[in-house]
């Protein structure tokens, strides 16, 4: 399988894995957002030539100046930097679906995928119900959450399936 289809692959296990990457903001007119998968066609990959070493720093200080289309999706963005003798991976993410640890977990997973590309993934089981406290935040925020937790819980109500 060509280097690209199995990246592709691998990205599309990825999102199964790690819904929130290909997934939206909704923002409905109350004022109220929260991710969904809906209306999002999945992760895509832009691959271009690895041409030197540091390529993948100059792809970041480009892509810091390109917005997410927050309420169109992926909220991923998916790079690969292909050479002759090594490529990169790259992926962007907005700090909203995962942080700096939270990324290391997800790119570990998705050379997991590229080591193994006949792993058969299905959707992991879900996370305990989400509860919000309010301590010193602001009232959009604890609706945004509020709002979030339910989707979340209506999600797996009866646990994984």
């Amino acid at each position: 399988m060509p280097q690209a289809d199995r990246v592709r692959a691998a990205l599309c296990n990825l999102a199964t894995l790690y819904p929130p990457l290909a997934a939206r903001v909704r923002v409905e007119s109350d004022g109220s957002a929260w991710l969904t998968t809906e209306e999002v066609d999945g992760l895509t990959l832009e691959v271009r030539p690895r041409a030197v070493e540091d390529q993948w720093a100059q792809l970041f200080l480009e892509q810091e100046r390109v917005p997410f289309a927050i309420e169109r999706g992926p909220l991923a963005r998916c790079f690969l930097l292909q050479g002759e003798e090594r490529s990169d991976l790259v992926v962007i993410i907005p700090h909203v679906i995962a942080d700096g640890y939270g990324m290391t977990q997800v790119m570990g997973e998705a050379l997991a995928l590229l080591a193994d590309p006949d792993r058969r993934v299905t959707r992991p089981a879900p996370a305990p119900p989400i509860t919000w406290q309010s301590v010193a935040h602001e009232p959009d925020d604890n609706r945004f959450l509020r709002e979030l937790a339910k989707i979340a819980n209506r999600a797996w109500p009866n646990g994984h399936d």
